[in-house]
């Protein structure tokens, strides 16, 4: 059969325990222009094969394929959490706020200790600052205290509420997701190992 997207799918479920089955790249068996139908494309893949001129695809075993779904949902999360932390980048440049001049990562310990006091509406007090920032960060009090004395307003909150509850639930199902391909990883330990030393 043809690996058009995933209309294949289904039907190699079913028969895959009962036939022996080639899975043939649709680029490698493309038919000459013309007049096509399902039944003639049928008919031009069974003379490719009898002829000995399709070479079939690797499928992988169901784990695999599994870890396969998981890993790349994982990584279009981890697009959507970058965009989202993009948008609350703007937010805070157009309430000038500028924490990105003071902290490298505002989604760091200091950083999401004070956009969580920003979101809320508090005001932030030198003494109270200071407990905020991780003794690591190399910025002074007083730097970052005048990189948040900016001119945000109820909307900025709100829009920043909205992207961090986001950045949040994206973060919380990455964490799940990665606790699952952890399991499926299990039996081959030994080749992610490999794997890792070789990088």
């Amino acid at each position: 059969m043809e690996s058009t997207g995933v209309y294949w799918k289904p039907i190699w479920n079913i028969l895959e325990g009962s036939f022996h089955l080639v899975l043939a790249n649709a680029r490698h068996v493309k038919n000459v222009p013309g007049r096509k139908s399902d039944v003639k494309d049928a008919e031009w893949l069974a003379k490719l094969l009898r002829c000995g001129l399709i070479e079939s695809n690797f499928v992988p075993p169901e784990d695999i394929c599994d870890l396969r779904d998981l890993t790349r949902y994982r990584k279009k999360l981890i697009h959507h959490r970058t965009s989202e932390q993009n948008r609350i980048h703007k937010i805070l440049h157009d309430a000038n706020i500028k924490l990105t001049s003071v902290l490298s990562d505002i989604f760091g310990v200091s950083g999401r200790r004070i956009l969580e006091v920003i979101l809320n509406g508090e005001k932030i007090e030198t003494d109270g600052l200071r407990k905020m920032v991780d003794w690591r960060t190399k910025a002074s009090i007083t730097d970052i205290s005048s990189a948040i004395n900016g001119r945000i307003r109820r909307h900025h909150r709100d829009m920043l509420r909205f992207h961090w509850e986001h950045m949040g639930y994206l973060e919380q199902t990455i964490e799940e997701l990665e606790k699952q391909i952890d399991q499926l990883l299990s039996p081959y330990r030994k080749e992610v190992e490999l794997m890792v030393y070789l990088v």
